[in-house]
């Protein structure tokens, strides 16, 4: 015959903690004389919802001190997003947040979280930037965390010192 389960509470099939398969084996008996019985083992497979959130560890928050003599397009860092969930629900990509008030950030990350520099660094004219960053998964609907980022700009000895008159004058005493 058709046998019909329902699930009372699907707080029980987490499949983050139990796992992708559930087995267990079911016995029947019948209520002739003598009892006849007969068992069989079943699977529920158990399919991934997107019920975790990506998230970057160990962190919620980033510093780096980067010297203003960085070559453009210096990969500064990697991060590597965590998800428990599996398939496309773990699948995730980086974006930076825009911010109405900062300046131009001169840094760039890839969908697959690596961060590089995109353009000259002037400590002289900007000491450091803050900016934040989305991680998000693929799946439906999507879940996603973000994180900040404090660039520390590192002044490097690149001015030459520089005379601010073009005359200068001086008295000098006979006997001084």
């Amino acid at each position: 015959g058709l046998v019909s389960v329902s699930v009372a509470n699907s707080a029980l099939f987490d499949r983050e903690a139990l796992g992708n398969a559930l087995t267990f084996d079911v016995l029947v008996f019948d209520m002739g004389l003598p009892p006849l019985n007969t068992s069989q083992q079943f699977i529920i497979m158990l399919t991934d919802i997107n019920d975790n959130t990506p998230i970057v560890a160990p962190s919620s928050s980033f510093t780096f001190n980067v010297p203003e003599d960085t070559p453009r397009h210096s990969l500064l860092y990697t991060f590597v997003a965590e998800d428990a969930d599996i398939g496309i629900n773990a699948e995730t990509s980086f974006t930076f947040v825009p911010a109405s008030s900062s300046p131009a950030i001169p840094f760039m990350i890839s969908p697959d979280g690596n961060l590089t520099l995109t353009s000259a660094l002037d400590f002289e004219a900007h000491t450091a930037f803050v900016m934040t960053i989305r991680v998000s998964d693929r799946g439906q609907p999507q879940r996603s965390s973000t994180f900040s980022l404090l660039f520390n700009i590192l002044d490097v000895n690149d001015n030459a010192p520089q005379f601010t008159m073009r005359v200068f004058t001086a008295s000098i005493h006979e006997n001084a």
